[in-house]
C-alpha cells in the first residue's frame, strides 16, 4: 500500500453536520402540525409523540459518524426532549430522512397523521 493516496478535504462539512445546528427547527416545524397543549395534556398522544421523536433520533443515528458528530448530537438532543421506550416509528424516521434530504421543500405531514390515527 506504499502507493496509497490519503487525502482530506479540509473545507468539507457533511450536510448532517451542517443540519446539526437546525434540529430545533425541524422540531419546531413538525409540531407547529399540531395542537401541542392538547397532546401534551393526553399521555397517551404524548407517547406517540415520544415515539415519533424516537424514530426521528433512531435516523439522526443511522447517519453514522460524521466530522463534527451531527447525527449523534441531533439523536441526543431528540431523546433528551422527547424520551420514548423502544426504538421509535418509522413515520418519524422517513419525516426525518425527509427534512434531511430536502430542508427546502420540506413539509411535515406524518405526526399529524399519526395522532389522527390514534
Amino acid at each position: 500500500m506504499a502507493d496509497a493516496i490519503y487525502w482530506e478535504r479540509s473545507d468539507y462539512q457533511s450536510r448532517v453536520d451542517a443540519r446539526a445546528g437546525e434540529i430545533e427547527s425541524f422540531v419546531a416545524a413538525v409540531l407547529d402540525t399540531i395542537d401541542i397543549k392538547a397532546t401534551k395534556a393526553s399521555p397517551r398522544r404524548w407517547e406517540v409523540v415520544c415515539r415519533f421523536f424516537g424514530g426521528c433520533a433512531r435516523a439522526a443515528k443511522a447517519q453514522g459518524s460524521t466530522p463534527g458528530g451531527g447525527g449523534k448530537r441531533m439523536a441526543a438532543y431528540l431523546a433528551e426532549q422527547f424520551p420514548a421506550h423502544g426504538e421509535g416509528s418509522n413515520d418519524g424516521f422517513f419525516e426525518f430522512m425527509d427534512w434531511l434530504n430536502n430542508r427546502a421543500n420540506f413539509q411535515p405531514t406524518k405526526l399529524r397523521l399519526a395522532l389522527e390515527q390514534g
